[in-house]
């Protein structure tokens, strides 16, 4: 807080945090962020549970609760002499361990309907669910941003959506490390859901062979901003809308449409350069070639 006075600019009197907060709770975020000269300050107002303002003479007692949050490993930070030690163990009296998003995946489908609830009333539209395949694939994905990044994805899914249902369309997919990873396994294990129409046997034939030459070859770096799942789902059932014969649904243009998907955009993070996309994918130059040609892809 200041004084009326104490600084150009300082118009009036104002309240500082600990000033504000007194008999109640002051809620530390990012602790692990704050500059070391800060941390000084800080650990001085909870030692001497006084502050002083800026412009003041006279030190003001406060009483009141801390409550800290990071992400960071503070004691790693503590060693490499990055965070205060005094004020570490100062804080560190209740710690509470949050677990990651990707380790709890039973909480995303809770979270997500709490999310769509909340920002249908926001922006006053009239979703009310998300379609199970997506709400599959969201379970499945890790979230490295957590909940904030399942806030910010549902947030405009329900912005951009056009119905009650939320599809794969409404979602753009940022974070994906292991969504498309995983999409293989989900379309092996959901054979059904995917290729309806399409025998069993059929399936795991063409999953079969093409498994080795697609999903092997998908980069982590790569699918970290790629929607190849989703995007496939999206054009599913713009098909499924258009087309009602079984062939609609042939697993095998499913995967060429993944793998058109990935090597377009690795076209483009590699400025359309066929070399360095070779090398991202992990190919050689002679095969990225035959696929290029094979998927009539022009970069």
């Amino acid at each position: 807080g200041h004084r009326k006075g104490s600084f150009t600019g300082a118009l009036e009197h104002r309240q500082g945090l600990f000033q504000a907060a007194h008999q109640g709770t002051l809620f530390l975020d990012e602790i692990g962020e704050m500059p070391l000269a800060m941390q000084a300050k800080v650990l001085r107002a909870l030692q001497e549970q006084k502050v002083m303002a800026v412009g003041s003479l006279e030190e003001e007692e406060v009483n009141l609760r801390i409550v800290a949050a990071t992400n960071r490993p503070l004691l790693e930070d503590v060693n490499a002499g990055r965070f205060r030690e005094d004020l570490y163990y100062r804080l560190n009296v209740i710690p509470i361990h949050l677990p990651p998003l990707r380790e709890r995946p039973s909480d995303i489908a809770l979270l997500t309907e709490h999310f769509i609830a909340y920002y249908a009333k926001e922006y006053s539209k009239v979703v009310k669910q998300v379609n199970p395949m997506v709400m599959e694939a969201l379970t499945k994905s890790i979230f490295p941003g957590n909940v904030r990044e399942l806030k910010n994805l549902v947030e405009r899914a329900v912005t951009l959506a056009t119905c009650e249902e939320l599809s794969a369309k409404d979602f753009l997919w940022e974070s994906t490390a292991n969504f498309v990873m995983k999409s293989s396994s989900l379309v092996e294990n959901n054979a059904e859901q995917f290729t309806r129409g399409v025998s069993s046997e059929t399936s795991t034939e063409s999953l079969s062979k093409n498994r080795d030459g697609i999903s092997s070859r998908i980069s982590i770096e790569m699918t970290e901003n790629l929607s190849a799942l989703a995007l496939l789902i999206q054009e599913q059932d713009d098909e499924k809308e258009s087309q009602q014969s079984k062939d609609a649904w042939d697993i095998e243009v499913c995967l060429e449409k993944i793998e058109t998907g990935l090597i377009k955009e690795a076209l483009d993070r590699c400025s359309g350069n066929r070399t360095e996309t070779a090398k991202y994918l992990g190919l050689s130059f002679r095969s990225l070639r035959y696929r290029l040609k094979k998927l009539g892809i022009d970069d």
